[in-house]
């Protein structure tokens, strides 16, 4: 009897820990995510974000209200606490004031040019000293400090044009209607053809950098700080034991997956 009763104790303080950690991480709502459309990162319901996103469900027991939207009003739900979270963010020190960031893969930009344009553009500095020559970005979308100075220069001569997703920045790519593109090998081999592909120049114009973390993006409007460490410690327990390993391995060749996984 004795034992008995030893054991059902030792069930039911699992149990409330059990419910005290999804308290922790769910709080008394879904929580409010957003993907956006981009590259292998997330297209029409499938990518790396959505599997990785399925896993934190599973594993939290957290209810999700997700929605696909642009990236610049993702920005500004999170600013005002009308969103919770969202995937594929890169840290800058503004952000930091509002968001909470958690490191899930690095990812390095590259230049893409269309051949006609690469042969005279070797980089950052040739394509600024041809004032006719326009890049198209992602509106709201941050390429890691360095491009984003440069892109700020073309911005202030009108050499820039902003869509609102990475399909449409590259179809006008393809189609000519813009010079140049600053984009990741998720995003670019998704989104052009091999025949588009291999009219394209892609150039790492700045050699010197490993690459960006790309994080997933909890707002401070909802999550404080033992809430933001009780899913930092999900997403490393995940990392951990491989469980993102394997999502990258789904979508990419392991060379690839391995870049991916340099986190920091």
């Amino acid at each position: 009897m004795l034992r008995i009763f030893a054991a059902c104790c030792v069930l039911l303080a699992f149990v409330a820990d059990s419910a005290r950690a999804a308290s922790l991480l769910c709080g008394n709502r879904p929580i409010r995510l957003a993907f956006f459309e981009y590259g292998l990162y997330y297209s029409h319901g499938v990518g790396i974000d959505k599997d990785l996103v399925d896993e934190l469900q599973k594993r939290s027991g957290c209810r999700f209200d997700i929605q696909v939207q642009a990236r610049a009003r993702t920005w500004e739900e999170l600013r005002t606490g009308a969103l919770d979270m969202a995937t594929s963010a890169l840290e800058t020190p503004e952000r930091d004031q509002v968001d909470w960031f958690e490191p899930y893969l690095r990812i390095k930009n590259l230049a893409v040019l269309p051949d006609d344009v690469g042969k005279s553009v070797k980089n950052a500095a040739d394509f600024l000293a041809q004032p006719k020559l326009i890049l198209g970005v992602v509106r709201g979308f941050k390429h890691g400090e360095d491009y984003d100075r440069w892109v700020d220069r073309l911005r202030r001569d009108n050499r820039v044009i902003e869509y609102v997703d990475a399909e449409l920045l590259f179809l006008n790519l393809a189609a000519h209607r813009v010079d140049g593109a600053i984009a990741d090998p998720l995003v670019y081999h998704l989104l052009l053809e091999p025949a588009q592909l291999n009219r394209m120049t892609i150039e790492d114009w700045i050699p010197s950098q490993p690459g960006d973390s790309v994080n997933l993006v909890f707002s401070k409007a909802h999550f404080d700080r033992a809430r933001i460490e009780a899913w930092r410690g999900l997403i490393r327990q995940m990392s951990a034991d491989g469980t993102i390993a394997d999502i990258f391995r789904r979508y990419l060749p392991e060379s690839d997956a391995e870049r991916l996984l340099r986190r920091k």
